[in-house]
């Protein structure tokens, strides 16, 4: 949730093999089921079913390695500098 006018949020539903690569501000992916974050392709983050992984600096690409076709995961981001 973000307060009107106080920038640009994000929501969109991660899939295996999808990229997420914001230029700015806070990025995350909250997932409901076990999955690994690849960031950079550095090692490998196994997040726990119901885990948020955020930064609020990161740059690169995070990259959501192959899952299971039922998993549920989304990835959130929140760009201040797009605040109207």
């Amino acid at each position: 949730m973000a307060r009107r006018g106080s920038g640009r949020a994000t929501m969109q539903r991660a899939e295996a093999g999808d990229v997420f690569a914001p230029r700015r501000g806070l990025r995350a992916l909250f997932v409901a089921d076990a999955a690994i974050l690849q960031i950079d392709g550095a090692d490998a983050l196994r997040l726990a079913a119901f885990s948020l992984a955020w930064s609020e600096a990161a740059l690169g690409v995070w990259r959501l390695a192959e899952t299971p076709a039922h998993l549920r995961a989304w990835w959130l981001g929140f760009d201040a500098e797009h605040a109207a």
